[in-house]
């Protein structure tokens, strides 16, 4: 999972707010697989265990194990969640608008109170979604903000991992 690392490291070096960036414990897993009724996929363990939230997926923000757990309580009651369904990253406001990775299909799909799962997945493979991501912040696509997450360069078509339909 060279992908994790280059992302790490990429975040560290584009923002002092990042040096610190921790992974998850044991401990942390061994309370994650308890709160889900789902396999956590190796690819977002691997990430967890470098980044235990903090660093931004284009404009949703990583959740810590934590952050996964509090999500999956907090919307297991909504009519559109489904077992399968472990949240990845979140709009970075405290709203509703998450992205959740699907037990059954391995895919990933945005997600929000009002209409659940988008139909179409916007990556059909976290790890393959995470290469991808790692590709573009290298080739120097998007730049971090603090505060707001990653932008794209001006000039540059969209190259946005979420567009992926593979």
């Amino acid at each position: 999972m060279y992908s994790v690392i280059d992302i790490k490291s990429w975040f560290q070096r584009a923002s002092r707010e990042l040096d610190d960036i921790q992974g998850a414990s044991s401990t942390d897993f061994q309370r994650l697989a308890k709160a889900v009724d789902a396999e956590v996929p190796l690819a977002l363990r691997t990430l967890l265990s470098e980044c235990n939230g903090g660093i931004w997926l284009m404009e949703k923000k990583l959740l810590s194990v934590e952050g996964i757990i509090d999500y999956t309580c907090k919307h297991s009651p909504s009519q559109y969640w489904k077992d399968d369904m472990i949240p990845i990253a979140e709009d970075g406001s405290g709203g509703d608008e998450i992205l959740i990775y699907r037990a059954k299909t391995g895919e990933i799909y945005e997600w929000d109170d009002d209409n659940g799962c988008s139909d179409d997945p916007i990556a059909r493979n976290f790890s393959r979604y995470l290469e991808e991501y790692r590709n573009h912040l290298l080739n120097g696509h998007y730049e971090f903000v603090d505060g707001i997450g990653l932008i794209e360069h001006v000039g540059n078509k969209s190259h946005s991992p979420q567009k992926s339909r593979k």
